[in-house]
C-alpha cells in the first residue's frame, strides 16, 4: 500500500471521528481516543552487526486510533464497534514490508482489534478481529504490556510467532503472535462471582496457496476470575493449518527460523496467569505450554515467570519481570529473560518511561548461544 493510500484512510479515519462526535446523536455514543508513544531505543547484540540505536515506536505501548459507536437497542442489549488503526510517528512512510507481503491490507488500514458486538443479559459476543484470550492472559501475567521485558515480545516467542512457533497473528503476513485472529468469533459469558468464561472460533481458508488470503483456524477457550485483589485465567488455544498452511516469512533472534505451520497439522498452547494486589504492590504469575502435534513437532516448550510492580509514590511505578522458556527439542534453544521498567506520571495522560530488557538464549545442540540487551526511553500520551 502506497504512502498515499495509507495517509488517504487515516485522514478519512479522523474526518469522521471529528464529525460523528460533532453529531452528538441522541441515541448513539461515539468516543475518539488514542495512544502515541515514541522513544529512544538502544540495542547491543553479542553480534555486533546487530547494534543500533534508533528512534522507535512502541517500546511501552502500541500506538493506535481509536473510534468507537455504541447504542442502547433496548431489553439491556447494547450494539457497539470498534476500530483500531495502528500508527508509527517515528515515520512518515508506509509501513514496512506493505509491498512485499509481511503486512497484509485485505480492504482494510485498520491492523489492529476490530469487531462489531452484541451485549446484554446473555454476555458478549464479537465478530471480525477481537482480542483474544490469550493476550487476556498476557495482560494478566505482567505489567509491561506485550512490549519490552514481558516476554511476550516477536523475538521471544512466548505467544508464538511465525518463526518460532509457525503461527500466524492473521493470515499469515502478521507478526504470527496469536493477538488476534481474522474472521473470528468470541462469546464471553456474563460474570458470575466473578467468574466468566469465552470460546472463541476463527473460520479458516484453506482454499488459497497465497499468503495474502490463507488462514488458519483456530479455537480457543478460557476462564477468567477477577474478584477483590485477584485476577486469574487459564486459557487453551489451538490452530490448525489446512491442505494450504497460511505462511509468512520471518525471522528471529535466538531461535531456528520456522516460517509456517506445516499443512494439515495444528499447535496448542495452554496459558495460565494470575496478579494479586496488595495495596502498592502487585505480583504476577504465569505459565505457558506450546507444543506443535505432529509426528516429528518443530514446536514444543513451556515458559514460567515471575513479576511485580510497586507504586513508589503516585507518580511512579516500578517493574520488574523474570521469565524462562524451555525447549524439548535437540538444536534449538533455552531462553531467559529479565524485564525492569519505570513510568513517571506527569498527569493523567502523559508519562516518561524507561525499559531495560536483557535476553539471553542456551545453545542446545547445534544452536547458537546468544544474547541481546535494549535500553529504551520515551514519552507516552492518551487522549
Amino acid at each position: 500500500m502506497s504512502k498515499t493510500i495509507f495517509n488517504k484512510w487515516t485522514l478519512i479515519l479522523i474526518l469522521t471521528a471529528a464529525t460523528l462526535n460533532a453529531a452528538e446523536a441522541q441515541e448513539t455514543s461515539f468516543k475518539f481516543s488514542g495512544l502515541v508513544d515514541v522513544g529512544a531505543k538502544i540495542t547491543s547484540n553479542s553480534n555486533s552487526a546487530l547494534n543500533k540505536s534508533e528512534i522507535i515506536n512502541n517500546n511501552s505501548g502500541t500506538s493506535a486510533l481509536f473510534l468507537d459507536a455504541a447504542r442502547n437497542i433496548g431489553a439491556e442489549t447494547k450494539a457497539s464497534i470498534h476500530f483500531e488503526l495502528d500508527i508509527n510517528p517515528a515515520s512518515s512512510s508506509s509501513l514496512s514490508g506493505a509491498n512485499n507481503n509481511t503486512q497484509a491490507y485485505s480492504g482494510t488500514p485498520f491492523q489492529g482489534e476490530q469487531y462489531v458486538s452484541l451485549t446484554g443479559r446473555f454476555g458478549d459476543v464479537k465478530l471480525g478481529t477481537p482480542n483474544s484470550a490469550a493476550f487476556v492472559a498476557s495482560q494478566v501475567s505482567e505489567p509491561l504490556s506485550t512490549q519490552l521485558g514481558s516476554g511476550y515480545s516477536v523475538v521471544f516467542g512466548r505467544l508464538g510467532t511465525a518463526a518460532i512457533s509457525g503461527m500466524n497473528q492473521v493470515d499469515g503476513n502478521g507478526a504470527g503472535r496469536i493477538l488476534r485472529h481474522e474472521k473470528s468469533i468470541i462469546y464471553t459469558s456474563p460474570a458470575y462471582n466473578g467468574l466468566k468464561g469465552s470460546v472463541e472460533y476463527a473460520f479458516g481458508n484453506d482454499n488459497s496457496a497465497t499468503v495474502t488470503s490463507d488462514s488458519n483456524t483456530n479455537t480457543a477457550i478460557s476462564v477468567q476470575y477477577s474478584q477483590g485483589s485477584l485476577n486469574a485465567i487459564y486459557v487453551f488455544n489451538n490452530e490448525k493449518a489446512g491442505s494450504n498452511g497460511a505462511s509468512g516469512p520471518a525471522a528471529t533472534f535466538g531461535t531456528t527460523p520456522i516460517v509456517s505451520l506445516p499443512v494439515n497439522t495444528d499447535i496448542s498452547w495452554n496459558m495460565a496467569s494470575a496478579n494479586y494486589n496488595f495495596g502498592t504492590y502487585t505480583l504476577y504469575a504465569g505459565l505457558t505450554t506450546t507444543k506443535h502435534n505432529a509426528p516429528v513437532p518443530l514446536e514444543d516448550s513451556s515458559s514460567w515467570n515471575v513479576a511485580g510492580k510497586y507504586a513508589l509514590n503516585p507518580d511512579i511505578d516500578l517493574m520488574a519481570n523474570y521469565l524462562v522458556r524451555s525447549t524439548k527439542l535437540a538444536n534449538t534453544s533455552n531462553a531467559t529473560l529479565i524485564g525492569l521498567g519505570m513510568n513517571y506520571y506527569l498527569d493523567k495522560q502523559t508519562n516518561l518511561y524507561g525499559r531495560y530488557e536483557n535476553q539471553s538464549f542456551d545453545a542446545n545442540g547445534t544452536a547458537k548461544s546468544t544474547s541481546q540487551s535494549i535500553w529504551a526511553f520515551g514519552i507516552r500520551y492518551l487522549f
